[in-house]
């Protein structure tokens, strides 16, 4: 698993090439994860109202949602302004490499959004699996074998997807015509596999939550933001799958 690492260490050194640069990356991949913790404590306080441990008052009730409502669209505007503030850190980074092509600068490009989204995804696993460690030490600890698991299985995928999109470029360099349906067709194949086996994972999480839960293990208020976690997670890794193959062939056609 670690070839993940190492090629997002490359990738951000290759692009984030000053001190300033790299804490402006940090703050962006930072306030992501500490969003991510925040949303699924407001998913706790969204379970406290529609399963409260005591019967509460309709003002009650309609007080604690316009909480919850206010916080939860506070976390959305936040993350809206933190999406547009990256495109401003990549103008600076990018601006710093010597340009060669126009479509190596395009690629380029391209590397920095991936590289920054696969983080950012990542940073939001850690964080998810930190909060389920608060409400379930045995949920936890069986996520993070299932994490243990899908990190080699993207990473066996991540490196034979460099094999193929170098192939790929060596032809082009070359004048050899590849179909593009061919280069499109490798690299969904391998990000759908990656997808799909991150699917099973997160599935038997799932059933290992249910049985938690009947057995009276976790209560039913924190099962529901764990399930919440559990849903959470797996948009993660699908999201991770898809950026990483892309990274790769935005990687190698920017070299």
């Amino acid at each position: 698993m670690w070839i993940i690492f190492q090629e997002l260490r490359r990738g951000v050194s290759a692009i984030f090439s000053t001190r300033a640069d790299w804490w402006s990356l940090m703050a962006i991949v930072g306030l992501a994860a500490v969003l991510s913790g925040a949303e699924l404590m407001a998913g706790k306080m969204f379970s406290g109202i529609i399963l409260p441990h005591t019967p509460q008052t309709d003002a009650q009730v309609f007080r604690s949602s316009i909480i919850f409502l206010g916080i939860f669209g506070s976390l959305r505007a936040i993350n809206y302004f933190r999406e547009t503030y990256r495109i401003t850190v990549f103008e600076k980074s990018l601006a710093r490499i010597v340009k060669s092509t126009p479509q190596q600068d395009s690629w380029r490009w391209a590397t920095a959004m991936e590289v920054t989204s696969i983080l950012t995804m990542i940073s939001r696993l850690v964080v998810i699996s930190f909060v389920m460690a608060l409400l379930s030490p045995t949920f936890a600890l069986a996520n993070l074998v299932v994490s243990a698991i899908i990190a080699q299985a993207f990473s066996i995928l991540l490196r034979k997807q460099f094999i193929e999109q170098r192939e790929f470029r060596k032809k082009q360099k070359s004048r050899e015509i590849v179909p593009n349906v061919q280069k499109v067709r490798t690299r969904i194949r391998a990000a759908e596999l990656a997808t799909l086996l991150s699917a099973f994972g997160v599935m038997g999480l799932m059933g290992l939550l249910v049985a938690l839960t009947v057995s009276d293990r976790v209560s039913p208020q924190n099962a529901v933001v764990l399930f919440i976690a559990v849903r959470m997670m797996g948009q993660m890794y699908s999201g991770v799958a898809s950026g990483l193959m892309r990274y790769v062939r935005a990687t190698v056609f920017s070299e």
